[in-house]
């Protein structure tokens, strides 16, 4: 499903119009992705989580066509969901 699947349902369910639906869509999304952009998490019971985690940079070596080459990934932060124990159970369904 894809964003303009989502606005259709949405509107279906709830009885709004696309424009409307859309509108909530985006400034749900938007709210999550600056929290969590600002280091909180944002918790909706019975979906589940959504966090920003660290990833530790690493290094190795490349052995590209017989040539050793030494390459270094910088620590990062990354996005990331943990569904709730009801979304697992309904997926797994």
């Amino acid at each position: 499903m894809n964003k303009q699947q989502l606005v259709a349902e949405l509107s279906i369910k709830s009885e709004i119009t696309k424009k409307e639906a859309e509108k909530h869509i985006t400034n749900t999304f938007d709210i999550i992705m600056e929290t969590v952009a600002n280091g909180e998490d944002v918790k909706v019971v019975g979906f589940g989580k959504f966090e920003k985690k660290e990833t530790k940079g690493r290094e190795g070596v490349s052995k590209l066509q017989g040539v050793e080459k030494p390459w270094k990934t910088e620590d990062s932060f990354k996005p990331y969901f943990d569904p709730s124990k009801a979304f697992e159970d309904k997926v797994k369904a």
